[in-house]
């Protein structure tokens, strides 16, 4: 294989984080860090944000899927993640986040079978959790653990073959009491290794807020922002907007 073609692929896999670098030379690998080719979980910060002179509000989602089963189920899942962003003219943000997982592995048969899934999700520390849904069902067999900058929800959740199961989050964070620009920097980070998979954005204003710009191009629909992507390396949306008291 020419060595163009090496690098082309070398390049692709660090972009999706199919690779990750590390190395123990301190200088390198703070480079390595700014680049975004470490696999580090990304810091809530808004620092390098110059889109607005107002308040900023760091915000971030990494969900890790881990698989307990003797198996290679996890090579059978599909995935399909849905975040929808509620901003209150109260002064709130509501989210709810769901993963839809689907088991195509065709039988309970090695290499295939039951997905046994250790489900974790990163939040921002300061989220207030509300619920926690596995399909229809609300559950309280999770763990909540606060490690740095970060709450981490954790549960267990198995898909059989041929099933489709979903997993649901719902959580608030609080808005500072300003009547200036807001703007909201939402990170979604990918998982290490993970594939491609759908990601659906939705934003919804109350009445009385207005949107002043946002970084990607959207579905406008009253007062709604739709978003339809693929989830192939860590993301970056900003969105800005005012709340009139």
């Amino acid at each position: 294989m020419p060595l163009k073609n090496i690098a082309v692929a070398i390049k692709k896999s660090l972009d999706e984080k199919q690779m990750v670098m590390y190395f123990k030379y301190s200088p390198l690998q703070q480079e390595i860090e700014q680049l975004g080719i470490s696999g580090k979980v990304a810091a809530l910060d808004c620092s390098k944000t110059t889109l607005t002179n107002g308040i900023c509000i760091a915000d971030e989602i990494m969900p890790i899927d881990a698989n307990l089963g003797v198996n290679k189920a996890n090579f059978f899942v599909k995935r399909l993640m849905t975040m929808k962003l509620n901003i209150k003219a109260q002064g709130l943000i509501n989210h709810v986040f769901s993963t839809t997982f689907i088991n195509n592995s065709s039988s309970n048969i090695y290499p295939g079978g039951p997905y046994k899934n250790y489900h974790q999700i990163y939040l921002p520390r300061k989220a207030i959790i509300k619920t926690v849904f596995l399909d229809s069902d609300q559950i309280n067999d999770y763990e909540v653990n606060n490690i740095n900058q970060f709450k981490i929800v954790s549960l267990l959740a198995e898909i059989p073959p041929q099933k489709t199961r979903t997993v649901r989050i719902e959580y608030d964070l609080k808005l500072p009491d300003y009547d200036g620009k807001i703007l909201h920097q939402l990170v979604v980070q990918k998982q290490i290794g993970a594939l491609n998979n759908d990601f659906v954005l939705e934003y919804n204003f109350d009445e009385g807020i207005q949107l002043v710009r946002r970084n990607f191009t959207a579905l406008a629909k009253g007062n709604s922002l739709i978003y339809n992507t693929t989830l192939s390396n860590d993301r970056i949306f900003l969105v800005e907007f005012t709340i009139k008291h």
